[in-house]
């Protein structure tokens, strides 16, 4: 069932759903707090799949509309489905939802362009990050701009996954392109057995090589035996699967990054890592979760004392945005904004 939360200006806006789609919507229209809404009637939302929310219904600050969100988010798996109709690109509330992964974002104008758009959120499997980043245009535009802070020097990262084609080296690298975005010095060591760098110099024309050294973006990636020639203030290991032979490289570390997948068999061989590093500090990032399992995922994490975090689906090994705010939140010990 979908729930509408309607302005009384907007209360007939979903109904063509209902006659054309069959759809069972079930309408609200008024003014709500959505934070008390969700406290007051969460658990007669079970049911709902999906929410749609018109802002113009709600009363809540930013801040409140956020973490009712979240606070939903956390325990149930429904889709929401915002209307926020005329807000513009560089919007700090569209630039909010982002960051809380609400992709279904319908600010079209006229009527033919609105029900588009609903459409698009409602019918089928919704709107992807990529759908969104022309919100984050203008925003991506001011942190360009944005100077920061770096705390120390040689600071090592190390990446590992719980099994191999998990996303450990696309995080790696997206990491690595992120850091040089703020103008940091950072290289990348690949420190597991498959020589990729090797393979990947063959395949991007981008990539430039001096003495098996390979450089693009600013970050600069060397093999596992090549000699760093140089100070960083970023080193970042590509460990690869984390096994007893390697288990020794996320000792020593500043941060340590796990990537999980979230399938069944991944999660059970996350579990038997878990006690291996149960006295590391560690950050457990989730690669290709749905909704369902990220709702799964957050249950189960309950019984981890790590920080964990769903990444965004990349598809660019040298894509420093797509998860930039997670990113930005496990660096936060070593990187911070500077006060202007």
């Amino acid at each position: 069932m979908i729930l509408y939360l309607s302005s009384n200006e907007n209360v007939d806006l979903l109904d063509y759903l209902i006659e054309d789609k069959k759809l069972v919507i079930k309408k609200l229209s008024g003014q709500f707090n959505l934070n008390k809404f969700v406290i007051h009637d969460m658990r007669n939302l079970t049911h709902c799949t999906q929410i749609v929310i018109d802002l113009k219904a709600i009363t809540d600050i930013e801040e409140e509309l956020i973490n009712a969100i979240t606070a939903f988010k956390t325990i149930y798996n429904a889709r929401f489905i915002i209307i926020a109709e005329g807000l513009k690109q560089g919007n700090q509330l569209l630039k909010k939802l982002i960051d809380i992964e609400v992709y279904n974002l319908v600010t079209a104008e006229t009527i033919e362009n609105i029900r588009k758009e609903i459409e698009q959120c409602i019918i089928g499997d919704g709107m992807i990050y990529q759908d969104c980043l022309k919100y984050l245009i203008e925003t991506m535009d001011i942190e360009k701009a944005t100077k920061f802070n770096l705390k120390g020097k040689n600071i090592k990262i190390a990446v590992a996954g719980i099994m191999p084609r998990i996303g450990t080296t696309t995080t790696a690298m997206n990491l690595a392109n992120y850091i040089a975005s703020l103008g940091a010095k950072v290289c990348y060591i690949e420190c597991n057995k498959y020589e990729q760098l090797k393979m990947m110099y063959m395949f991007y024309d981008e990539l430039t090589n001096k003495e098996n050294v390979y450089e693009y973006k600013g970050v600069k990636y060397y093999g596992d035996r090549c000699e760093i020639q140089s100070d960083y203030e970023f080193i970042i290991y590509d460990i690869g699967t984390l096994v007893d032979r390697n288990f020794n490289l996320v000792l020593n570390n500043d941060i340590n990054i796990l990537c999980s997948g979230s399938k069944p068999y991944e999660i059970k061989r996350l579990y038997n890592i878990a006690d291996k590093v149960s006295n590391i500090k560690m950050d457990i990032v989730f690669s290709f979760s749905s909704y369902r399992e990220r709702i799964k995922i957050k249950k189960l994490m309950r019984e981890f004392e790590k920080n964990y975090f769903f990444l965004n689906y990349s598809t660019d090994l040298f894509d420093g945005n797509a998860n930039k705010e997670i990113y930005r939140r496990i660096l936060e010990d070593y990187v911070e904004e500077e006060v202007q």
